[in-house]
């Protein structure tokens, strides 16, 4: 059982910088932003509200990092309300596929109407790309492996190294990384050909903690 005294309900702290300066990847991301990208940002499906947080969350500059493209597969860990969902979604298209996981404990505990996007999604025909899994933030889903994105919105003291050997190979996961209590960074890693990994620190962030639960398809 989860027992940190954070409420789980709560995924995004601050994507901001909080201390320091931006590392040179995150100044250099594309701009203008690409057009497939932008596409997907202003996809007229994305409810109002959370268009509305697209200058403090900085979407394009987040899927930038991450490389994300059309026809791939991503694994979304702790989407919350699908904010980033709803535009992987758009961005990966038909050919792709999107794969949201919701902690078993969110599920559980949290307000209906904090996950109510990513359940929504779920029974949506206009997200027939989109999975919703219930599930252990920590383990993902090894029988849908491999992806070709790891997307986490939430904090993991060390790399997660189930997820590391989920990501195909040429595939990038973007996690944050640091103490639960303490300052984290937004880490990327790129899984070359070898099968070793590559790792660069972007800026530092506050999220909560990744967690664990049974996994189950909703």
């Amino acid at each position: 059982m989860y027992s940190n005294p954070i409420r789980p309900c709560l995924v995004w702290l601050a994507l901001l910088p909080i201390m320091g300066m931006p590392s040179a990847a995150w100044a250099d991301m594309p701009d203008p932003i690409p057009d497939e990208i932008a596409a997907a940002i202003a996809d007229a499906r994305r409810p109002i509200d959370q268009r509305g947080l697209d200058a403090a969350r900085k979407p394009a500059r987040i899927i930038a990092f991450a490389g994300i493209k059309s026809g791939d597969r991503v694994a979304d860990f702790m989407p919350g309300n699908a904010y980033f969902t709803r535009i992987f979604s758009s961005l990966v298209g038909p050919a792709g596929r999107v794969y949201a996981f919701v902690p078993a404990e969110q599920m559980a505990h949290c307000p209906a109407s904090e996950i109510a996007g990513t359940l929504a999604i779920a029974r949506d025909p206009g997200y027939a790309n989109v999975t919703v899994i219930a599930g252990d933030g920590m383990a993902g889903a090894p029988e849908r492996a491999p992806f070709d994105r790891i997307i986490v919105t939430a904090a993991a003291e060390e790399i997660p190294q189930a997820l590391t050997a989920q990501l195909a190979k040429g595939g990038k996961m973007v996690v944050p990384v640091g103490p639960r209590d303490d300052v984290q960074h937004i880490v990327r890693l790129t899984k070359e050909v070898d099968g070793t990994l590559t790792r660069e620190k972007l800026i530092a962030v506050r999220f909560v903690p990744l967690l664990p639960g049974q996994a189950r398809e909703l």
